[in-house]
């Protein structure tokens, strides 16, 4: 039975055994904003890195915290091969209210009103199967369900010890299908990266422009 997101991801624990592994979520369509796509820059963050987990991020505005997990970080500077902008994560809340967000999880250098939000792909090592069978066995529980983001602050303070846990930028962006208007938007972001580029804003302009017209006509 679905008792969260965090127990879903528990059901791969006997298939990636003691590897690290690349988890994805379902329900997001990444488009990357460079040749290398999504997962790719993000698995090229852990290997440079030396990294015990990666959790790719994406700069958030807080009206939205109510649908995401949500890191603090301080900015990681002069480490060679890290050619995305990544974060030593000090904080991961499932997502957090905005006055909570304010006082606690603003990281340094984000601009006002935004944070550092799951970008929804993660590079994982096996203890977060420790983590979430501790949360499985204790039935620790956020809103009725088992939550992967817990897990990932108690892996990160209790089972990696001095091995850091970072989050990192990605040239790209993620859609959200699982929200009402993320078909939506998945299917222009889709569209708009394809060869059909121009044609796809032509139809789009005539569509606003259609629809914008009598807008006008009853506001003259």
């Amino acid at each position: 039975s679905p008792e969260g997101y965090g127990h879903a991801v528990y059901q791969a624990k006997d298939f990636v055994g003691d590897e690290p592994f690349l988890h994805l979520l379902g329900d997001h369509v990444y488009i990357a904003a460079a040749a290398r796509n999504c997962a790719q820059q993000l698995i090229d963050v852990y290997d440079a890195g030396g990294f015990a987990a990666v959790s790719a991020v994406q700069p958030t505005p807080e009206h939205l915290l109510h649908l995401f997990g949500t890191m603090k970080g301080e900015t990681i500077e002069g480490r060679d091969g890290l050619a995305a902008e990544v974060w030593s994560v000090s904080a991961i809340e499932e997502k957090p209210s905005i006055d909570h967000a304010r006082a606690h999880l603003r990281t340094p250098g984000i601009p006002a009103g935004q944070y550092l939000c799951h970008f929804g792909m993660h590079v994982f090592p096996p203890e977060i199967f420790e983590a979430l069978g501790h949360h499985i066995a204790h039935d620790i529980r956020i809103n009725g369900e088992l939550q992967l983001t817990n897990a990932q602050e108690f892996m990160r303070t209790e089972l990696l010890g001095s091995a850091e846990y970072a989050a990192c930028s990605i040239e790209g962006r993620r859609f959200d299908t699982g929200i009402p208007y993320g078909l939506m938007e998945t299917q222009i972001g889709l569209a708009l990266a394809g060869r059909h580029r121009g044609e796809i804003v032509e139809s789009i302009a005539l569509l606003l422009a259609e629809h914008l017209a009598p807008v006008a006509r009853k506001q003259g």
